[in-house]
């Protein structure tokens, strides 16, 4: 099972009116970065799109979100035709 890429973003102290309201970090695990390299070589373009999803949380330290990127689901097409599935890996 592959561990998701998570992060926390929590309230920050602006300075400035173009400081953000919320910072964290983000522990990117090697397989979402994988995949989302994948697909940017395979588009040949220089930035992809990838899901982004947050939770409200509570702990010792405050108020945070837990956010988690991950790239865009792609469905694996099933096999058509007999040959290909029998061919196929799947069980």
């Amino acid at each position: 099972m592959n561990k998701h890429s998570i992060g926390k973003l929590r309230p920050a102290t602006r300075t400035k009116e173009k400081s953000p309201n919320l910072t964290g970090k983000l522990a990117l695990q090697r397989t979402t970065l994988n995949e989302l390299v994948s697909q940017m070589r395979e588009g040949g373009d220089t930035e992809i799109t990838c899901s982004i999803a947050g939770w409200f949380n509570v702990d010792a330290s405050g108020k945070y979100i837990t956010v988690e990127i991950s790239p865009l689901f792609r469905k694996t097409p099933r096999p058509t035709r007999l040959e290909e599935f029998m061919e196929s890996d799947d069980e």
